[in-house]
């Protein structure tokens, strides 16, 4: 209880910075990797402003990379535009999950926090926001997701800029950094998998993978989601 208290004592500014320091983990991941994407939009032929663009205005991560393979291979802006947005649907489901949680009924104020709502965002929200009161859980996702953004935004200018330099290294490093957004996403999300939380993530890998292994790649994400919202919805309540 006198945590609670004290908890609520807690200004907007102390508690985004709680926020931010809770998203160093996410910060740490997602640098090298805007790193990368800054070079690839470099060595694709895009400038420093199209890569800065894409990341402060998609900021998509994979989604990104694939925009840029897209426009690369020839294939029109606005064809690579759909296919970037159907590969980001998934995130039609995270808004629902956060916003009971955080109690905002203004577009207005959603808005910010929808840009920020990245995969390992949402994952750390889940862990952290329970912990706090209703009126507190804004400026705390608002500190993650800044975090979060500056990272990638200031990862994503580094490679544009340094691209050259950091290019022969690419090849040495795209095995360890493709991987290194889902183990991140996963090691955020451990400690959320149980009872429901762990049977929705299971069905949503089963089928994802099923998926996948068949050749339906463009599909297997999005089913995959809503397999597992499916049964995280009917599951029932928490024992």
């Amino acid at each position: 209880m006198a945590a609670a208290v004290q908890a609520g004592r807690k200004g907007g500014w102390v508690l985004w910075r709680e926020g931010l320091q809770g998203a160093q983990p996410i910060m740490i991941g997602y640098f090298p990797v805007a790193v990368m994407f800054g070079i690839s939009t470099r060595t694709a032929g895009l400038g420093v402003l199209d890569a800065l663009a894409m990341s402060l205005f998609i900021f998509a991560g994979a989604s990104q990379f694939a925009l840029v393979g897209m426009l690369a291979s020839g294939v029109s802006f606005p064809g690579a535009l759909i296919a970037t947005v159907g590969l980001n649907l998934r995130h039609l489901f995270y808004g629902p999950a956060i916003a009971p949680m955080l109690g905002i009924t203004s577009w207005k104020k959603a808005l910010p926090i929808a840009h920020g709502l990245t995969d390992e965002v949402f994952a750390s929200a889940l862990a952290l926001l329970p912990r706090h009161s209703m009126k507190e859980r804004s400026a705390l996702l608002l500190g993650l997701e800044t975090g979060a953004y500056a990272s990638w935004v200031f990862g994503t200018l580094v490679g544009a800029l340094c691209f050259q330099a950091a290019a022969e290294l690419t090849p040495a490093l795209v095995p360890v950094l493709s991987f290194s957004l889902p183990s991140l996403f996963l090691v955020i999300l451990l400690p959320l998998l149980k009872g429901r939380g762990a049977a929705s993530a299971l069905v949503a890998a089963a089928v994802a993978t099923t998926l996948l292994l068949s050749g339906f790649s463009t599909a297997a994400l999005l089913a995959g989601g809503i397999s597992g919202s499916v049964v995280g919805a009917f599951w029932g309540e928490e024992r």
